[in-house]
């Protein structure tokens, strides 16, 4: 991850480029599994809704 920051009511997230493809994924709980956020994208930027309750965000490099 380059960086992430909350910005009024979206998080913006930014990784380091480095494959084809990107998949940001989110779940409640780190022993919960993690929801895909959208489609697998090229950029390397991304925002989602901000929300009252916790949620963890990750990025999964695609290599296709």
């Amino acid at each position: 991850m380059r960086g992430i920051r909350r910005e009024g009511d979206q998080v913006r997230m930014e990784w380091f480029p480095g494959f084809p493809r990107y998949q940001v994924q989110s779940c409640s709980g780190l022993g919960g599994g993690w929801q895909d956020d959208g489609a697998p994208t090229a950029l390397t930027v991304g925002t989602n809704t901000a929300s009252e309750s916790s949620r963890f965000f990750r990025v999964v490099g695609l290599p296709y």
